[in-house]
């Protein structure tokens, strides 16, 4: 049975000017992704490359993938372009696991045994196959910052985690152009009727993060009864 992280898994810790820029990065990414969300509706019909430079989002990669079948995007281009943002904070999660192992993989359940259990079991996964898990992370139905964090923590080599990530987001990468690519022109008209309606969209996905927001919120109150 599961026995649940202390309340502060950092308690006793002494933390440094290198944690808050580890953290800092990580939460600025968050809050880039969540501000830059309208741009998918906005730019997703218009310039998908740049939007897949900006966000790196599954739509957009795809639709530069359908331009390349057009040829109006290099191949190429399509497939390094979203390469920096799906990887920027990845060196960092695992200096964050390298720096605070247990404590940080802790932090990342809190203290919801559904969570817990789910954590755990990403793990004994890592554990069973280690650097495979980063680099087939994108398909493994589990989080991708346990496997980067556990490399860390597990004493993985940085370049041998740098090299399975780096294979890992291309493989990833590849799938979505070359999916673009069978597509075609449909998925382009796709891209422009959603670029046509982006006010309502944005909109609309403000909307459900804003709820998803509350809801969230109001699990963590602790119940007064």
């Amino acid at each position: 049975m599961s026995s649940p992280p202390p309340v502060n898994p950092f308690e006793g810790i002494q933390l440094r000017i290198i944690d808050g820029i580890i953290f800092g990065v990580i939460i600025l990414y968050s809050l880039y992704i969540l501000v830059t969300l309208p741009l998918t509706p906005e730019l997703i019909g218009t310039h998908p490359l740049l939007l897949s430079l900006l966000r790196g989002s599954m739509e957009s990669i795809l639709v530069t993938g359908a331009l390349s079948h057009a040829g109006k995007v290099p191949l190429i281009a399509a497939v390094l372009a979203p390469v920096p943002i799906l990887m920027v904070t990845d060196p960092f999660l695992f200096w964050a696991g390298k720096r605070l192992g247990r404590p940080i993989l802790d932090s990342l359940s809190g203290s919801s045994p559904k969570q817990i259990r789910r954590r755990e079991r990403a793990e004994r996964l890592f554990r069973r196959f280690g650097v495979w898990c980063v680099l087939f992370s994108y398909f493994i139905p589990f989080p991708n910052t346990i496997f980067y964090i556990a490399a860390g923590e597990s004493g993985m080599q940085f370049w041998v985690f740098l090299t399975a990530d780096i294979l890992g987001t291309l493989l990833w990468i590849v799938l979505f152009v070359a999916l673009g690519w069978s597509i075609g022109t449909p998925a382009l008209a796709v891209a422009k009727d959603i670029s046509r309606y982006a006010g309502w969209v944005s909109i609309a996905l403000i909307a459900v993060v804003v709820l998803i927001s509350v809801r969230n919120a109001r699990r963590q109150i602790p119940s007064s009864r």
